[in-house]
């Protein structure tokens, strides 16, 4: 991917999910989907685990964000998948989002890391409280305030190894979002 020092992007760092763990949520979502057609559903291919939010940044930034964070590649932690919540709230869902509980203190220490790099350079983290979560859908329109959610979950809560943090390139194209991930051994400047 050629690009000019100048060239502003919008990013942010990521964990991915692994294609057997995207299965079985989508599975697991399927009656979700079906009972609430008010909202707009995320891709599973596009299902990430958001460890920090940068903003738009230059193109060097970027690269410089995507070499820091693949000294973090050897890390895949384990997470359990819970509820489905909604921002700003159940009573007034716009998105709808799986919760994410750490298994152990590699989640939470990898999160610290990297805001603490981001923080370094110059791109701190937001200032409200980090809830690690799935985006999977997005209300459609403002008429309907109140959505029933049906439990996901029938037994114990799904647990999985996430991918390696990645830095994604965001953009907005026919009102969705598309994230490209930008490896820092094929980019050049």
């Amino acid at each position: 991917m050629n690009r000019k020092s100048s060239d502003n992007i919008r990013v942010f760092s990521g964990f991915a999910f692994n294609a057997p763990a995207r299965s079985t949520l989508y599975s697991a979502l399927e009656p979700v989907r079906s009972e609430i057609p008010e909202f707009r559903w995320i891709p599973p291919e596009r299902w990430h685990v958001t460890v920090q939010f940068y903003g738009v940044i230059s193109w060097n930034t970027a690269l410089e964000l995507a070499e820091a964070l693949a000294s973090f590649q050897e890390y895949r932690p384990r997470v359990q998948l819970q509820e489905i919540d909604a921002f700003p709230s159940m009573d007034d869902p716009r998105v709808l989002w799986v919760g994410i509980r750490p298994v152990s203190s590699v989640f939470c220490n990898l999160v610290q890391q990297i805001h603490a790099l981001g923080q370094a350079m110059n791109c701190p983290p937001e200032e409200r409280a980090y809830r690690p979560h799935i985006t999977i859908g997005r209300r459609r329109s403002e008429s309907e305030k109140t959505v029933t959610m049906p439990k996901i979950w029938s037994a114990e809560p799904y647990e999985t190894r996430l991918e390696p943090v990645t830095l994604f390139r965001s953009d907005w194209t026919q009102n969705e979002p598309h994230y490209t991930p930008i490896q820092p051994s094929k980019c050049t400047k």
